[in-house]
């Protein structure tokens, strides 16, 4: 079984799966066409002020800061995606981590089956969580039977893991 790591510090390696690698590639290029597309502003959010560029000027400083923001989210993105380590699900996991398709019960009944995924790479439609979210790092390492208690809205939940299998690649 492949062990998650459990934080993204500089030179970390961050494991997803093929797809998720796609996707991650996706948002990078989402990201920089939004700082395009904001760069592309800049010169109409200089002229909503007066004479000057800063400081009276709220369109263009709020364009600046976009920018930056934006800038710093694409060199993010493209420096974690050189850290990327493309990995399938294991083959018969016996506790929870990376690539382990997971049902837990809830302390009030309810049994939930979600994928714990790729760096950056959860989407609740799909019932896949990343693995460096809150609830995948409660539950990491856990066996059937171990139960975990995670803060969710303001309060104490306790999950029972009831079976780990692997992913299914198309979950992944």
């Amino acid at each position: 079984m492949t062990k998650a790591p459990t934080n993204d510090g500089a030179g970390a390696r961050l494991l997803t799966s093929a797809a998720g690698r796609r996707r991650f590639v996706a948002r990078i290029e989402a990201a920089h066409r939004a700082y395009e597309e904001v760069c592309a502003r800049n010169g109409e959010a200089a002229e909503a002020g007066d004479n000057s560029v800063w400081h009276d000027n709220f369109d263009y400083e709020e364009n600046q800061r976009q920018m930056h923001q934006l800038a710093r989210r694409v060199r993010d993105l493209q420096e974690a995606l050189g850290r990327l380590d493309v990995v399938g699900a294991p083959r018969a996991p016996t506790r929870v981590g990376y690539g382990c398709a997971v049902t837990v019960e809830r302390d009030d009944g309810r049994v939930e089956r979600f994928v714990i995924g790729g760096y950056e790479d959860g989407d609740p439609s799909q019932k896949r969580v990343a693995y460096t979210t809150p609830m995948a790092q409660a539950l990491m390492q856990a066996e059937p039977g171990d139960s975990r208690t995670l803060a969710v809205a303001g309060r104490s939940r306790e999950y029972t893991v009831l079976s780990i299998a692997a992913a299914r690649e198309e979950e992944l």
